[in-house]
């Protein structure tokens, strides 16, 4: 199944017969939110996840969480990470405003909440608005020792404005 793309509402065309990237403006709203789960052995092992401007790898991070402690000893807990953002200026330095939070399970019946970012400066991210981007979630972990893995087994964005 290819990328589909849900409109709650009239949307103006995204100029993709044009190439054009200006369907960004001075106030759209970003909404992501990505789930899934994590399993961790019986060695510590430290979760970096976040939402990413550009694709994951060499990207810009608009949101997220570096050096996370898992909880040890945990099969299929889930997590839930949600961003907001909106867009503050257009241009090769653009840049997105936003905050949102992680949800990380303990176990499988309890949970912690921690706000992403974790510091007031990184509310304020620079991207480019110039051209198209792909958003994308991801995670790592810090060791590969006991198997632990990370898994999302959803993204949604949501562009408002």
């Amino acid at each position: 199944m290819g990328n589909r793309i849900y409109l709650a509402a009239p949307l103006a065309p995204l100029n993709s017969a044009d190439g054009t990237a200006d369907w960004l403006e001075l106030g759209t709203i970003l909404r992501l939110r990505a789930r899934g789960e994590y399993t961790c052995g019986s060695t510590a092992t430290n979760l970096t996840i976040g939402f990413y401007w550009g694709g994951a790898a060499g990207a810009v991070s608009i949101c997220g969480v570096a050096g996370q402690a898992l909880t040890v000893s945990q099969t299929a807990v889930p997590w839930w990470l949600e961003f907001e953002g909106e867009i503050r200026s257009l241009g090769a330095s653009g840049s997105i405003k936003g905050s949102g939070y992680l949800d990380l399970a303990t176990s499988l019946t309890a949970s912690t909440r921690l706000p992403v970012p974790t510091t007031a400066a990184a509310r304020i991210t620079t991207i480019d608005t110039t051209t198209r981007k792909i958003l994308t979630v991801a995670g790592n972990v810090s060791q590969t020792v006991g198997a632990p893995a990370f898994t999302c087994y959803g993204l949604t964005a949501e562009i408002l404005g």
